[in-house]
């Protein structure tokens, strides 16, 4: 997807190996006038868990009326009518070189010819589903928190009750929260490349599956 095209209900954007898709969606599958602008895995039904990402989950639009663009000037935006639903505010540097792409990782990346501008994987927080690249924890450069937001219900997709997030102490530790109270912990990260609540994380049997990679960042 290039600069000055946009993407209409009944129209979609395909990751190469055909293992996402963007585009439109309604969860109840009675009206256009509850949609929503998301990336889903391909071949399923839409349903909560089959979504991993959605751009307007705070606020539903007329899929009738709506339209994703990528502007001449590198920012994306969604519209319902000529009313902006939800935007990236980016800007590109370089003289028509802004260009969408959809990866096979299910990350969506808005890149121009010297940079990413904007991508998918550092908005964890668009969705309930965790995939692998993904990050969890605190940006310290952008004043960035990246954690998971559990849906309201199975066709509500605006935040509910569940936070995942890794709190920045002086030892990390994983949490979930159900509103402001602490539902789970994983307890302190173990200085290596997991938490000492889930020795199993770095056992061989387990390492193909999940793997834990803390980065420091400094404050400056």
């Amino acid at each position: 997807m290039i600069q000055n095209t946009s993407l209409v209900n009944g129209q979609t954007l395909t990751s190469t190996g055909d293992l996402f898709q963007l585009g439109f969606f309604s969860l109840d599958n009675s009206s256009s006038a509850k949609g929503y602008l998301g990336i889903w895995y391909c071949n399923f039904t839409l349903q909560e868990g089959i979504v991993v990402w959605i751009a307007n989950r705070n606020k539903s639009v007329n899929t009738s009326m709506a339209s994703f663009n990528l502007t001449s000037d590198g920012n994306l935006i969604l519209f319902e009518e000529d009313r902006i639903v939800w935007s990236t505010g980016t800007r590109s540097t370089g003289l028509n070189s802004a260009h969408l792409q959809l990866l096979e990782s299910g990350n969506l990346v808005l890149k121009d010819s010297n940079s990413i501008l904007w991508e998918t994987f550092d908005h964890p927080s668009d969705s309930d589903t965790y995939l692998p690249g993904m990050k969890l924890g605190f940006d310290f450069q952008t004043n960035t928190s990246w954690r998971r937001v559990s849906w309201k219900n199975s066709t509500d997709p605006s935040p509910g009750d569940y936070i995942q997030m890794i709190r920045a102490l002086p030892i990390p530790d994983l949490v979930t929260l159900k509103g402001s109270a602490k539902y789970y912990r994983s307890g302190p990260r173990n200085g290596y490349d997991g938490f000492v609540g889930h020795p199993f994380i770095t056992s061989s049997q387990e390492a193909n599956y999940f793997v834990v990679t803390f980065h420091r960042r400094r404050r400056c």
